[in-house]
């Protein structure tokens, strides 16, 4: 796990991607996600970004008072008719974390980057047989949690290193609020497929695209 190199520039915000997520490290057909980080200069930015961006997806999701968000991909899956079932055709990117400078504290990262976390176990769960795309622990602490702690864990180490890199070149940069200071409606109710292949991928590659 671990993140490109954060481009700042002060005309656009501050962008980087974080990849080399796996669910589950011991399963070889679990595949690498990568999620792309936006660091934007204030609130309002976030929120005309955001929802720009979901107008794009077809959601008419209200962002008002929203200084963090996590935007998953969408499950998707094919019919193969030669095969009789349905496939995985999700990519490797799971989606976008939008913070909001001035609200860079650990209370957002640790939100946000549980939804990221969810959202990629959801991705290497939902098309197996069997699955109903739920993120269920169960009752014990057991190999399943342990691994999506480390996953959970990762996602802030490195999202949190990105905000470090963008405080350290923009010193002027008002301290971060602590409290309550996100609102991220996510709904992730992917079809139920009857088949998924079991192909792992290599390390992910940043898109030419930002949206899915």
């Amino acid at each position: 796990m671990g993140n490109s190199d954060l481009r700042i520039d002060p005309s656009r915000p501050a962008t980087c991607y974080i990849h080399h997520l796996l669910a589950d490290s011991d399963d070889p057909a679990c595949r690498g996600r990568y999620i792309r980080l936006i660091i934007h200069p204030n609130e309002d930015d976030l929120r005309a970004a955001g929802t720009a961006y979901n107008k794009r997806r077809g959601s008419d999701q209200d962002l008002r008072g929203s200084a963090g968000l996590f935007q998953p991909t969408r499950f998707r899956s094919r019919y193969d008719r030669k095969a009789k079932a349905w496939v995985d055709t999700t990519t490797a990117f799971a989606g976008i974390m939008r913070l909001a400078d001035g609200y860079l504290n650990s209370q957002v990262i640790a939100h946000e980057s549980t939804h990221a976390a969810l959202h990629v176990t959801r991705l290497h769960d939902w098309a197996k047989p069997g699955s109903d795309g739920n993120a269920d622990f169960g009752d014990g602490c057991d190999a399943r949690e342990e691994a999506f702690a480390y996953l959970l864990g990762g996602i802030a180490h490195e999202v949190n290193n990105a905000v470090l890199q963008y405080q350290a070149a923009l010193p002027h940069n008002p301290p971060a609020p602590e409290g309550d200071s996100c609102l991220c409606k996510m709904t992730c109710t992917p079809p139920r497929p009857t088949s998924t292949p079991s192909t792992p991928t290599a390390r992910a590659r940043p898109p030419r695209y930002a949206t899915q």
